[in-house]
């Protein structure tokens, strides 16, 4: 019996959740960045700067993650990341605002 239903592999599943989350992150970035621009009084040209260079930004830092990834493996990345990001959250919490 032929299978006329297609059902997606594991990389295909891990593929389709890549896109749907820089979709997202695409999407937020345009919309916290009109926040930036009404709070701050920004013209156009400057909001779309911010977007370009947040954009360039993300390319290299997904290149380099796929190079370290493919270097040093998953968990190294993993236990990076979370340290930047643990980091980077107490610097919010304990900074004066």
């Amino acid at each position: 019996m032929k299978r006329f239903l297609h059902l997606p592999g594991q990389q295909e599943i891990i593929n389709m959740i890549t896109y749907a989350v820089a979709g997202f992150i695409m999407t937020a970035r345009s919309s916290a960045f009109s926040g930036i621009q009404e709070e701050f009084s920004l013209s156009y040209s400057s909001i779309s700067m911010l977007i370009l260079v947040s954009g360039l930004l993300m390319q290299v830092s997904t290149f380099s993650a796929g190079f370290t990834i493919k270097k040093y493996g998953h968990r190294l990345n993993i236990g990076a990341g979370l340290l930047i990001f643990g980091s980077a959250f107490l610097l919010i919490y304990f900074s004066a605002s």
